[in-house]
């Protein structure tokens, strides 16, 4: 997937790529970063705040707030969200949040608890990015 592309276009995210019974899906490539980097189970906070870039070529714009989940299982809030630069390297990401109930809910404790956020695009192409998190229950 990478063939004539220049290095510094390369996303940060790996290449992923589904087969199915009728063919390969490519999934764009998204960089996630779940905000806390540690979840407190006994916390009570309203929401979870993720943040999603898209590699170069691809606009946070794009991305359909209906189709975004977290592990599959999670929809992510319609409101509030903010397109913005939240890691200052110059790539719009799309801010969402999810409600950390409904996460505290499915995620087991762990040093390196794997979070997916998944969706699709405006042009129908799926989109999806992994993060590690720490999930304490003190």
């Amino acid at each position: 997937m990478a063939e004539n592309i220049s290095i510094s276009d390369i996303p940060r995210t790996p290449y992923i790529i589904r087969s199915t019974e009728t063919g390969i899906i490519p999934i764009v490539p998204a960089f996630v970063d779940f905000n806390p980097d540690t979840l407190n189970l006994k916390s009570k906070g309203k929401y979870i705040t993720t943040y999603i870039e898209l590699p170069k070529g691809y606009d946070a714009d794009d991305i359909i707030l209906e189709s975004i989940k977290l592990n599959n299982q999670i929809q992510s809030e319609i409101k509030p969200t903010k397109i913005g630069d939240y890691d200052n390297n110059g790539i719009s990401d799309l801010m969402i949040k999810f409600d950390r109930l409904a996460i505290q809910d499915i995620l087991p404790t762990g040093k390196k608890v794997k979070i997916t956020i998944a969706g699709k695009l405006i042009d129908d192409k799926p989109f999806e990015g992994i993060d590690f998190i720490k999930v304490i229950f003190p």
